[in-house]
């Protein structure tokens, strides 16, 4: 790393709709507002839309596994892109506790 490089990595493992993708980025670019980081979006591997619409979002890395790899690898190989100090991990899939 660079002093310039950011020391926060963030991976967002799109497992979900592409709208709860959406919905995830929309709500870490209201929270990282002036906090240097990197953003890498990981699609895996599933069939829907966000393997298309991933790679259009401006400022990510983006990543896609051929074959559905699970939340484990999909991280895993985000965690290898971010190359940063620091990762926090971010899954758009999960679904909310009641």
């Amino acid at each position: 790393m660079s002093s310039r490089d950011p020391e926060i990595g963030v991976v967002v493992v799109a497992d979900g709709p592409w709208e709860a993708t959406l919905r995830t980025l929309a709500t870490l670019a209201r929270a990282t507002i002036g906090v240097p980081h990197r953003l890498v979006g990981v699609d895996d591997g599933t069939r829907d839309e966000t393997a298309a619409a991933l790679p259009r979002l401006p400022g990510m890395v983006t990543l896609r596994s051929d074959l559905p790899c699970g939340f484990a690898a999909a991280a895993a190989a985000g965690a290898g892109a971010a190359r940063t100090a620091w990762v926090a991990f971010l899954r758009t899939g999960a679904e909310p506790r009641r």
